[in-house]
């Protein structure tokens, strides 16, 4: 291998000369060497040009004032290697390293189990000063023991080292690692292009004193040059830390419309999400119109501790728009939110939020939440479990797997909530809540709050800006248990060991809708339909209706609707329960759906003094007069 050393040229706007790697030619460096911005200038590596590290390599930059000033360049096929052994190293970082290139040439990156450090000192204000930003054509791809590490020094009041990714791709393979150390706002670290971590490699976000101040930033830039962002975990990758505290973070949204952000966890090894995880998000700062997914295919999963998981977050008093979705096929998600917790001084709106709208009066939609889950087991620990809160369209969609809240989970799971619009639909699958379950708005008196308590609103900052009214009518709500393959559990259950808990409320503080349809069971405590904003309707197949077991007592509100389709039933039953409870107050209006001839609802069957509900269905010929 021919070796050269780099050659210092005269730069004509500056006393400072650069260090150049000509163009063309490989050069080799095996020794400790020490460069500072002041009296060497930028690195650059020119066209075609391979520079190969195995020795240590400093650069100091702590005379650069501004992120505008250069501190490394790299152009069409230039190639940087960190090889076994050695080290590349920034200082007191501040300035630029753009790494750029073009589609057939593309500017390369290798840490082929050395190490290349970030280390920022110094911040402005909230201006950040160290960049490395990778252009849409060029390559970071770390790999062996190699050791990619963005750090700044602890404190109170945290330094900036910020990575833009412009549309390039990162690679971090076999056993490295990506190591983010005391760094905040790191709002644009993987803001365009394609990240994969894959064999045994860990991304490693709270690699410094203070945790908490790690976090990941996926698609949120404002670059005009945004596009569609995709980071994935497969394999045996994973992150280093499970439980976080405030604010560490993930964050996913994109700024430009018909652009989309994805997390995609295909893992097998264990992913900690950060104490707030926020899929789609709107904010005042940015016009965010784009979306954001995350996908859960193996491994554990987790989001915890403070705060929880916000699917669709319309933040901070914006009018911008945002969609969210989360997809759960396999492995186990857990949501664990202890700022939403049991105790008196634990009771912040958070948890798992799918579509958090801000709560104020209104017709227009500014969040599209959806969590589907088809496999696997979603777990919502501690906090609450709303779907559709506020100017927001939140929904549920259970194809398969499980979803269920922990026995030590007294938070209700709300569907619709303070003006918003919330769906959860069971086609297959088995929920399992352990506290109350409200359809159609809930009172604030559910989440043990009051118009007063301005806690409630603190979790993540929301509310400051809105004025939000939690009390707010008007949500619609609707919850479906119907099985989509009656050969496979499709169930929803509220069943809390605590008695006066487990119980389904429909209509409190909007409309509800109960659905229940053939295969399907939906086991409750105890049940209260409001009155004229609250409906149960019933779908029977060909052998019959699902199951609406009620373990106590059943309230029916005056002008409580139930509406039955038994247009489908061909089987030779005379009598099909609708409803089975311990004791029923009250009774609904009835009216059917499809062809109902001889079909009669029956609310107090001869014999039965339990309060069920029942199906006569006459046989025998039935004649039709006109």
């Amino acid at each position: 291998m021919k070796v050269l050393f780099p050659v210092a040229l005269l730069c004509a706007s500056a006393a400072l000369a650069d260090v150049v790697f000509p163009a063309g030619e490989t050069t080799a460096i095996k020794d400790d060497r020490s460069y500072t911005h002041a009296a060497d200038g930028a690195l650059v590596i020119e066209k075609d040009a391979t520079v190969d590290i195995t020795g240590s390599v400093g650069y100091d930059a702590s005379d650069v004032v501004s992120a505008d000033v250069p501190v490394m360049s790299m152009t069409t096929g230039s190639v940087l290697k960190v090889s076994q052994g050695g080290s590349l190293t920034f200082t007191d970082l501040a300035g630029a390293l753009d790494v750029n290139g073009s589609a057939q040439s593309p500017a390369k990156i290798f840490v082929e189990g050395g190490e290349f450090k970030l280390a920022a000192t110094r911040h402005s204000g909230m201006h950040l000063l160290g960049y490395l930003t990778l252009g849409e054509h060029s390559l970071l791809e770390v790999s062996g023991s190699g050791i990619f590490e963005m750090s700044a020094i602890a404190g109170n009041n945290p330094r900036f080292a910020i990575m833009r990714n412009q549309g390039g791709t990162i690679l971090f393979k076999d056993n490295a690692q990506f190591k983010l150390g005391d760094v905040c706002n790191t709002s644009t670290l993987f803001s365009n292009g394609y990240v994969e971590f894959s064999g045994n490699s860990v991304l490693d976000y709270c690699s410094g004193v203070n945790s908490a101040l790690g976090g990941i930033q996926i698609g949120t830039t404002t670059a005009s040059t945004s596009m569609t962002t995709k980071v994935v975990l497969k394999g045996n990758a994973s992150t280093s830390q499970i439980n976080f505290g405030y604010p560490n973070a993930v964050r996913m949204a994109n700024p430009k419309k018909g652009t989309w952000s994805t997390l995609s966890l295909q893992s097998k090894g264990t992913v900690g999400l950060g104490a707030l995880t926020q899929v789609g998000v709107a904010s005042a700062d940015s016009s965010w119109k784009g979306g954001a997914t995350l996908e859960v295919f193996d491994g554990y999963v987790q989001t915890g501790g403070n705060y929880g998981l916000i699917v669709g977050h319309v933040a901070d008093g914006t009018t911008q728009f945002c969609t969210g979705i989360v997809n759960v096929a396999g492995g186990a998600y857990t949501v664990r939110a202890v700022q939403g917790g049991n105790a008196e001084a634990k009771k912040a709106f958070c948890g798992t939020l799918i579509g958090r709208g801000p709560a104020i009066a209104g017709d227009g939609i500014y969040a599209d939440a959806t969590l589907n889950v088809s496999g696997g087991v979603f777990t919502n620990q501690i906090a609450y479990f709303v779907v559709g809160t506020g100017r927001s369209v939140g929904r549920v969609v259970q194809t398969g797997g499980e979803i269920r809240s922990t026995p030590v989970c007294k938070r209700p799971l709300v569907v619709g909530f303070a003006g918003g619009n919330g769906a959860f639909t069971v086609s297959n699958g088995v929920t399992t809540a352990s506290s109350d379950v409200y359809v159609g708005g809930a009172p604030l008196d559910a989440f043990d709050k009051t118009a007063s308590d301005t806690d409630f609103r603190q979790s993540t900052g929301d509310g400051k800006d809105y004025a939000e009214d939690y009390t707010l009518g008007g949500a619609v709500g609707k919850l479906t248990v119907a099985s989509a393959d009656t050969s496979k559990e499709c169930t929803f259950t509220a069943l809390s060991t605590r008695a006066s808990e487990g119980k389904l409320y429909v209509g409190q503080n909007g409309s509800g809708e109960v659905e229940i349809g053939e295969g399907g069971e939906l086991i409750v405590n105890g049940a209260e339909f409001a009155g004229t904003s609250s409906a149960l309707r019933c779908r029977l197949g060909a052998s019959g209706a699902g199951t609406f077991e009620i373990k106590g007592a059943l309230t029916v509100g005056e002008g409580a609707r139930l509406v039955v389709d038994a247009s489908a039933y061909a089987g030779k039953r005379s009598w099909v329960q609708l409803v089975k409870c311990l004791s029923r107050t009250g009774s609904f209006s009835v009216s059917f759906e499809g062809d109902s001839r001889g079909m009669e609802i029956v609310q107090n069957r001869p014999g039965h003094e339990d309060g069920s509900v029942w199906l006569y269905a006459k046989r025998g010929l039935t004649v039709s007069v006109k």
